[in-house]
């Protein structure tokens, strides 16, 4: 499968929108207007697609590592949060299906708060607990096709509105953002298979 860049999606978005010349880099920008936006709303743009869902390519599960002496008045357990953790989903027994719920039925309880030192911490009154989280990804090669013509829809219609004033720029941002919602809908359906 080829390699794909952030230059080379920003140039699919600059193409939508019949934007040239492309870029050649984002970071650090090249002297082209295109570059400069493209590097201003890139991240933006990625960070929307790969963080409004519960990606397969974005989620990992771990057994966490508690903290001595790290219980407080409502939880027995403190836990180490997990490198890159974007997101907690669910905290788990070992050996737990997704979705897991306990005798009453409920979930597992937790929290996600910082500790009086400022480092980020998770508390729950499970014992040698599991998580399932997502990560921050940045390699674009995670994404799926469809969530990469999202991101480069989603990416077109930031650059458009800034580029095109008024009325028409408007309008061809909500087209672009359309066309990205519809490419993120087959993702999220590819995902789920």
């Amino acid at each position: 499968q080829p390699v794909v860049t952030n230059v080379e999606l920003c140039n699919r978005a600059l193409a939508y929108i019949g934007e040239s010349p492309f870029v050649s880099s984002i970071s650090p920008p090249d002297d082209s207007k295109a570059a400069k936006l493209c590097a201003k709303f890139y991240s933006q743009a990625f960070n929307e697609i790969t963080q409004g869902h519960e990606w397969a390519w974005a989620t990992k599960r771990i057994a966490l590592t508690e903290v001595v002496d790290g219980g407080n008045d409502f939880y027995r357990y403190c836990y180490e949060e997990p490198a890159g953790l974007l997101r907690a989903f669910e905290m788990l027994p070992k050996g737990a299906p997704d979705g897991y719920r306990d005798a009453k039925g409920e979930r597992i309880k937790f929290r996600r708060e910082i500790d009086p030192d400022g480092i980020h911490r998770l508390w729950s009154n499970l014992p040698d607990a599991w998580l399932r989280y997502s990560v921050y990804v940045t390699d674009p090669n995670q994404l799926d096709p469809w969530a990469q013509e999202a991101l480069v829809l989603n990416l077109a219609a930031k650059l458009v509105g800034a580029i095109m004033q008024g009325k028409e720029g408007q309008t061809a941002m909500a087209q672009y953002l359309q066309l990205a919602a519809q490419h993120i809908s087959r993702a999220k359906a590819n995902d789920g298979n």
